[in-house]
């Protein structure tokens, strides 16, 4: 559930929504989230001073029944 829902908001901002991956897995009780992102995007989804990351933050902590550990976004590139 919160990887269709983040998945389907970030490829909403994004140039290159067919290069948008999202992997959820649990980490001692806790999510872990990893964004993959082209690399021109990877400052769409952070946003001004965070901003955009942290919003999709709250959004993976208010769908999801478990605490975030991580949130991270990729450069596909890299």
């Amino acid at each position: 559930m919160v990887e269709k829902l983040l998945g389907f908001a970030i490829k909403q901002i994004v140039e290159h929504p067919d290069k948008v991956s999202i992997l959820v897995r649990d980490q001692d009780g806790k999510l872990a989230v990893t964004i993959t992102v082209d690399e021109v995007d990877v400052a769409r989804v952070i946003g001004r001073d965070g901003a955009v990351l942290r919003a999709l933050r709250s959004v993976a902590r208010a769908v999801s029944a478990q605490e975030l550990a991580d949130f991270h976004v990729v450069d596909a590139g890299a």
